[in-house]
């Protein structure tokens, strides 16, 4: 059996080093640290790619190792973590008024799978030209990989997107297609349909990565953060995939939404002889947030501080610098989410109903950023009767992002919701757009959508300028026709100036839209720096009231309050129907799901082993929209849909040691973890 292997950059030398890490599940996690290194050579001749390696089948050449990622602010000064992270599972504290040191792990995260309601499947057609229908979040993805592993001019390829049944970053890219399509072309144009079981889906697709997570961080006595350092380490399986950027992005978020003026963050991905880890809710940043808020709390409790008072002391403010080096400029409404939470949560916790019950409150907060620099094109079609018809390919995943679009455009013509409809993604059709992910679709399918309906106005005005013999200048749209800038009235209906142009029969017409976030830069892959590595950051605050039986172990959560900064809330109630599922899927996470896997096999394949809340298990769930405009977002708007899962596991484990004592810091937290936490502590109160 060969020996896994990770690659490094290292933060203090243009080096690349690569380093042996575990290679079975029941070694992990590996010890970066600690492991024997050898330099590595960048192979020459091969093929070999040292960027943005993926393991899928369309590709042809071999992937690099996986890439690790460094951030480095500052040096370490008096009071920073020292050169070797802690392993211990506790902090330690001195309180007093100079510089303290916490130092702890933050924990781990298990293996989990999307269990999305469709499996992924396709149905294809290869009759002098490829046609697949697939439930995927990127068409163009889709496109561009396919073309490119047939050898095809992606003119002979086409991807029509249809209903996902659930994403979650599972269908990002292709992973059944190339097999379909290549029995397609076996089957004399006949179509060939192929879709995963559930238990295919549990091991041949992606998972959410399982991650370890050390964190070490310097403290003052009156609770001011002034060093941090991490180590992650994210097992991606046996292929890089999507896990070189799961790592990078976990370390841009692994700080917390905090000031902390030094700031050191190593993020590995490492191969394994273990199922393959892919794009996930989240994407890297539930695994550090849950690290970080544990420790958060951690730090409160040695310091003799309020866990609400340690934040909001150290919460992020407008001009404060992120660990990658961004000046938050505009929209941090962390501390809203955070207040606003607590206020909600005002109300005192009901006594238990036993004496073997207790119940506690836990608290978490946390940042994202979105998938920058991406871009995305629209089409706004204004029919002859003045009703819209919108070409993107946007996928909608259950996410209302259709309503949401729609909203957008119908605000900025004035016309009713009812009169637009949206095209479903077809690459033949529907212009380009990166993908469904990362919680940018409103914020950049959005804006090219507004660019798009703003051309259509433009041209409306230009062609009732002559009719209305008015300057063009002079005149707007609103409320579904033309009129002069000032005057009440309508001048002209969008049906009566496309008929007074074009004649009785009318036309059509169509406006583009283009949108790439302003002033995005990738990271430097020395130090990690950027003056804008994402186009918004996402915020939210979760308050979580649980109670435990302390003779059994078990956790019910009773109530979660999360608070979610969006910017501005274009639909309201989709934003808090998004918010309360992401808080049940983040409940699962937190108490019931973990993939078992030994020897490399998953051995809780189905639904039936791998367990996922019910409606039994569903708490009273609390939504509130927190509103910060975002000035490059339509209409003040920016993302949601990954934040809402990260927050709730560290809130639930915070409840728990607020109502029992003790710390769990791996997940799920099960109630054997639970039950043998109990007695270890009994235990030790015994000595």
């Amino acid at each position: 059996m060969r020996p896994t292997c990770t690659a490094r950059r290292s933060a203090t030398s243009r080096s690349w080093r690569g380093a042996r890490s575990a290679t079975r599940e029941s070694r992990w996690p590996p010890s970066p640290r600690s492991a024997k290194r050898r330099p590595w050579r960048r192979p020459t001749a091969s093929g070999w790619s040292t960027r943005s390696c993926r393991g899928s089948s369309t590709r042809s050449k071999p992937c690099s190792p996986a890439r690790s990622w460094s951030i480095r602010i500052s040096a370490p000064t008096t009071g920073s973590p020292s050169s070797s992270p802690a392993r211990g599972p506790t902090s330690s504290t001195t309180p007093r008024s100079g510089t303290g040191t916490s130092s702890g792990a933050g924990g781990s995260r298990p293996r989990s799978s999307r269990t999305s309601s469709r499996p992924s499947g396709s149905s294809v057609t290869a009759d002098g030209r490829v046609i697949i229908w697939a439930n995927t979040q990127s068409p163009y993805n889709f496109l561009r990989e396919m073309a490119q592993a047939l050898g095809l001019p992606q003119s002979r390829v086409r991807v029509i997107g249809l209903g996902v049944g659930g994403g979650f970053g599972s269908k990002l890219y292709p992973r059944l297609e190339p097999v379909a399509v290549a029995l397609a072309m076996h089957a004399g144009g006949r179509p060939v349909k192929l879709t995963y079981t559930r238990e295919e889906e549990f091991t041949a697709c992606v998972t959410k990565h399982p991650a370890h997570i050390t964190l070490k961080t310097g403290v003052k006595g009156d609770g001011t953060l002034v060093a941090r350092q991490i180590t992650a380490v994210f097992n991606t399986g046996g292929y890089a995939d999507t896990g070189p950027l799961v790592s990078r992005n976990g370390a841009f978020s692994g700080t917390g939404p905090y000031r902390i003026p030094h700031v050191w963050v190593d993020s590995y991905a490492v191969y394994t002889h273990n199922p393959l880890g892919g794009a996930f809710r989240g994407y890297g940043v539930p695994q550090l947030t849950w690290a970080h808020e544990t420790q958060m709390d951690m730090i409160a409790h040695r310091l003799g501080l309020d866990p609400v008072d340690l934040r909001l002391r150290n919460l992020f403010d407008r001009g404060d610098r992120t660990c990658t080096g961004e000046v938050l400029s505009e929209s941090v409404g962390i501390k809203a989410t955070l207040r606003q939470a607590l206020a909600a949560s005002a109300r005192p916790l009901p006594p238990p109903t036993t004496a073997r019950v207790v119940r506690g409150r836990g608290i978490a907060t946390m940042h994202k950023l979105t998938y920058t620099p991406t871009t995305s094109t629209a089409v706004v079609k204004l029919n002859a009767d003045g009703s819209v018809h919108l070409l993107s390919s946007s996928v909608e995943l259950g996410q209302g992002a259709y309503t949401a679009l729609a909203q957008i455009v119908a605000e900025r013509l004035g016309i009713p919701l009812e009169r637009v409809t949206m095209a479903a993604p077809d690459t033949d059709y529907t212009p380009y757009d990166q993908s469904t992910s990362g919680s940018r679709t409103v914020f950049h399918m959005g804006n090219a959508l507004l660019r798009a309906a703003a051309d259509v106005a433009r041209q409306l005005c230009e062609l009732a300028a002559p009719i209305l013999d008015v300057p063009v200048d002079r005149l707007e749209v609103r409320d579904g026709g033309v009129g002069v800038q000032g005057e009440g009235a309508l001048r002209k209906t969008f049906a009566e100036v496309i008929r007074g142009r074009y004649g009785a029969r009318g036309a059509s017409l169509q406006g583009h839209g283009t949108f790439t976030p302003p002033a995005a830069l990738p990271p430097d892959l020395e130090t990690g720096q950027s003056p804008k590595v994402s186009a918004f950051w996402m915020y939210a605050s979760h308050v979580a009231d649980v109670e435990v039986d302390t003779e059994t172990g078990r956790v019910r959560v009773l109530r979660i309050v999360a608070a979610h900064d969006v910017g501005h809330a274009i639909n309201p109630a989709g934003v808090e129907a998004q918010i309360e599922g992401g808080v049940v899927q983040g409940l699962g996470a937190t108490l019931h799901e973990e993939m078992l896997v030994r020897d490399g096999v998953v051995t809780n394949p189905s639904l039936v082993e791998y367990k996922l809340p019910t409606t039994r298990d569903v708490p009273e769930i609390v939504p509130i929209i927190v509103e910060d405009p975002h000035g490059d977002g339509p209409y003040g708007a920016k993302g949601l849909g990954e934040p809402v899962l990260a927050a709730s596991s560290p809130a639930i484990a915070n409840a728990v040691f607020n109502a029992t004592g003790v710390r769990i810091t791996a997940l799920p937290v099960t109630p054997e973890r639970v039950y043998r936490a109990l007695r270890a502590g009994a235990r030790g109160r015994e000595r």
